[in-house]
């Protein structure tokens, strides 16, 4: 999966990039994209806006990422046992809470 960043594109440049799924919809993606997990489940927006996390919870590895929306890079990747929805910056962005998942 990939997360965009705005930027300005024609609507032929847009179109161009159109992705076809196999059910029959199509995506058109704008912006850049950044490489994340195979499925980013929640994403948070840091209070200054400089910070982006993002949580993975597909089938491959659960993880944490945490992202430089300026720069358009990817800053860490934290692997986690088992993630799930809830991600929240702390008011002064010193942490980072993300909700686990349960496994039998």
């Amino acid at each position: 999966m990939f997360v965009q960043t705005l930027s300005s594109q024609t609507i032929g440049q847009i179109e161009s990039k159109r992705i076809g799924l196999p059910n029959g919809w199509s995506l058109t993606p704008v912006g850049k994209s950044l490489p994340l997990g195979d499925l980013p489940l929640n994403m948070a927006v840091s209070p200054s806006k400089k910070l982006i996390a993002v949580t993975n919870n597909g089938q491959s590895v659960h993880s944490l990422q945490l992202i430089d929306p300026i720069n358009d890079k990817v800053l860490a990747t934290t692997e986690i046992k088992k993630g799930w929805y809830g991600l929240k910056f702390s008011a002064d962005e010193k942490f980072l809470y993300a909700s686990g998942g349960h496994e039998k």
